[in-house]
């Protein structure tokens, strides 16, 4: 980082401290699986950054083969070229589209034999107040956030060309939004997303399909614009820190693996205590 990026850095936490009264700096640790996950197939929907790409990294660190589809394929070349795992595979899929989206589903299912995981992870936001609040926005979101975790989830129970006795899973990424009152789509979509997920696990369980969800609360992704190099500080979580996509993807990888069998058709919150305030 530049001179002048640091003094912008500088002035900006000053300015947060002021405001909010704080820092927070962060040591974190993060636990090794080993390879908890081999010989798993790893679908990941809006995985190119933010919370999709740590969950593929943690995957891919616990010996999975892992598909990320994401619709910038400047994104997904980089994420390639980051890692250079021969266990990534890439997919550029605009999931707002539902244009063959059966198809597609089934051509990645044929192309690696088989999908054991599904994470839902791609969102999407619109920064709009209610009164500016159009039907294109409307349908953006909730296509892009619930409706293709709906058909795609519904895919997952339908299409597999490899049978197999081990439990499958879903992972359905909501929000610490889904459970506040605001009426923007954004909040609506992953509120249906929580039922989503509570419905599904009633009907796939008998399939060996365990569905579960995470909620994260306000987290550092290039949608929340937010540094945490040097300053973490949130205001309004118990523990006074924002959260990492990293954070995210240790909880993703504990119920994608079959420590956590026993857990059914549960949205856990990963938001630093917000949701009990």
């Amino acid at each position: 980082m530049n001179v002048l990026s640091k003094i912008e850095y500088f002035i900006s936490n000053f300015i947060k401290y002021i405001r909010s009264g704080g820092v927070t700096y962060l040591s974190i640790s993060y636990t090794n699986y080993g390879n908890v996950l081999a010989n798993k197939t790893i679908l990941i929907t809006g995985g190119s950054s933010g919370i999709g790409s740590a969950i593929a990294k943690k995957f891919l660190s616990a010996g999975a083969k892992v598909i990320v589809c994401g619709r910038d394929s400047v994104k997904l070349n980089a994420l390639s070229n980051e890692l250079a795992n021969e266990n990534l595979f890439t997919e550029v899929w605009d999931l707002s589209d539902f244009t063959g989206l059966e198809e597609k589903y089934a051509q990645i299912v044929h192309k690696h034999s088989k999908i054991d995981i599904l994470i839902n992870n791609a969102g999407i936001a619109v920064n709009k107040s209610l009164s500016q609040i159009n039907f294109d926005d409307w349908d953006s979101v909730m296509s892009t956030n619930l409706k293709s975790a709906y058909f795609l989830s519904k895919y997952f129970g339908e299409i597999n060309t490899t049978k197999s006795d081990s439990t499958r899973k879903i992972v359905n990424i909501s929000s610490l939004n889904s459970v506040v009152a605001y009426p923007g789509p954004y909040s609506i979509s992953k509120s249906g997303l929580n039922i989503l997920t509570s419905s599904l696990a009633k009907i796939y369980t008998e399939k060996n399909i365990l569905v579960n969800g995470i909620a994260p609360g306000y987290t550092a992704t290039g949608m929340t614009r937010q540094n945490t190099i040097y300053n973490a500080y949130r205001n309004d979580s118990l523990n006074k820190r924002i959260g990492l996509p990293e954070d995210v993807a240790e909880l993703a990888l504990f119920l994608a693996s079959d420590a956590s069998n026993h857990i059914i058709g549960q949205t856990i919150f990963i938001d630093g205590g917000q949701s009990v305030q």
